[in-house]
């Protein structure tokens, strides 16, 4: 049991690290329109480079048991679109059924 609380505990604090991340990042702008020349790397740019990983990571989070982690995950999405608004447009028929799931649940928060 202290396993599992322990790292269920760590994983909430990754996803409360990256969602300080998520939100530093809202104030950063992408590159410049019109300079597709220059392969500047922001941060913005590095964080559509991980949109998939994160939501792949995150959809499975969110079948997870506790109340507490899926609040997280439904947190680290409202961040993200926050930051790259649409950017969950490939991913609804992945996202949207657990999300369903976890609402209709009795405990589902």
């Amino acid at each position: 049991i202290n396993a599992e609380y322990g790292e269920r505990s760590v994983r909430l604090d990754v996803f409360a690290t990256y969602g300080c991340l998520l939100k530093q990042t809202r104030g950063t702008k992408g590159p410049l329109e019109g300079a597709e020349e220059m392969e500047e790397i922001t941060p913005i740019s590095r964080l559509s480079g991980q949109v998939d990983s994160i939501v792949k990571g995150l959809n499975k989070q969110l079948y997870d048991k506790h109340d507490k982690t899926r609040e997280c995950c439904f947190s680290l999405l409202g961040e993200l679109v926050t930051v790259l608004p649409g950017c969950l447009a490939p991913y609804i028929g992945t996202v949207i059924p657990p999300i369903h799931k976890c609402l209709s649940t009795k405990g589902g928060s």
